[in-house]
C-alpha cells in the first residue's frame, strides 16, 4: 500500500496584490506631505498677518504718540522658541529717551521663523537666495521691562510714521529639531518690504523680492 505525501503549497503575493499595496502606501505618502504642504501654508498665512498688524500699529502708534517706535525682533536668545521668532513695539520714553514695551510680545508658530540680516542657517545642501533675507534699520543690544535682554533687529518709525533705507522683513518656513531650526525651504518665504512712507508692502514669492 502506498502512501502519497500531502502536496506542499508556496503562499505569496500576487502581483496584483504588490500593485495593491503599492498603491496604498503612495496614497498615503501623497497624503502625508498634502498635509504637511497644507499646514505650513496656514503658519505662513497666519505670520503674514500677524507681521502686517504689528507693521500698521507700528506705524499709526508713532503718528499717534508723537515719538519713535520700534518693531523689534530677537536675533540671539538661548531659547529656540524666541530666537527670530520674538516680535515687540517698543515707543521711545520723552523724559529719558528709553524705550519700554508697548504690548506683550508676538511669538512666531513653531514652523517659522525671520530670516535673519546675514548668516542665514540654512540646512547642509540648500542654495540660499542673497535677497532673501531681512534688512533693519540697525541692531541694538537691549534689555527692556518684559523681554529677554539681547540683540534685536529692529524697524524704526518716526514720529511722522516714515522710516529710512527701505528695511525688510522676511520669513519662511523652518525644520526645527530638539534646540535648533534650520532654513530650508527658500521657496516658502513671504517679506515684507517697508517704504520710506512707513507703508509695508508685501512679497510672496523668493524670485519678486527685492
Amino acid at each position: 500500500m502506498s502512501v502519497t505525501a500531502p502536496s506542499r503549497t508556496t503562499s505569496g503575493f500576487t502581483l496584483l496584490e504588490l500593485l495593491v499595496v503599492s498603491g496604498l502606501i503612495a496614497g498615503l505618502a501623497a497624503l502625508m506631505l498634502r498635509g504637511y504642504s497644507s499646514t505650513s501654508g496656514v503658519a505662513m498665512r497666519q505670520t503674514e498677518s500677524a507681521l502686517g498688524a504689528k507693521l500698521t500699529l507700528a506705524r499709526s502708534t508713532a503718528i499717534k504718540l508723537g515719538r519713535p517706535v520700534r518693531l523689534v525682533v530677537n536675533l540671539d536668545s538661548a531659547n529656540p522658541d524666541e530666537r527670530l521668532a520674538l516680535v515687540a513695539l517698543l515707543a521711545q520714553d520723552r523724559s529719558d529717551g528709553s524705550w519700554n514695551l508697548l504690548a506683550p510680545p508676538l511669538r512666531l508658530g513653531a514652523q517659522v521663523r525671520i530670516v535673519p540680516e546675514s548668516s542665514v542657517p540654512a540646512a547642509s545642501g540648500v542654495a540660499w537666495p542673497a535677497q532673501v533675507v531681512s534688512r533693519w534699520s540697525a541692531t541694538a543690544a537691549i534689555a527692556p521691562a518684559g523681554l529677554p535682554p539681547g540683540h534685536y533687529g529692529y524697524l524704526e518709525f518716526s514720529a511722522s510714521g516714515g522710516l529710512f533705507g527701505n528695511p525688510k522683513l522676511v520669513f519662511s518656513i523652518v525644520e526645527r529639531q530638539a534646540l535648533a531650526f534650520t532654513f530650508n525651504s527658500p521657496d516658502q518665504v513671504r517679506c515684507f518690504l517697508v517704504r520710506g512712507s512707513g507703508v509695508a508692502t508685501l512679497f510672496k514669492e523668493a524670485a519678486s523680492i527685492p
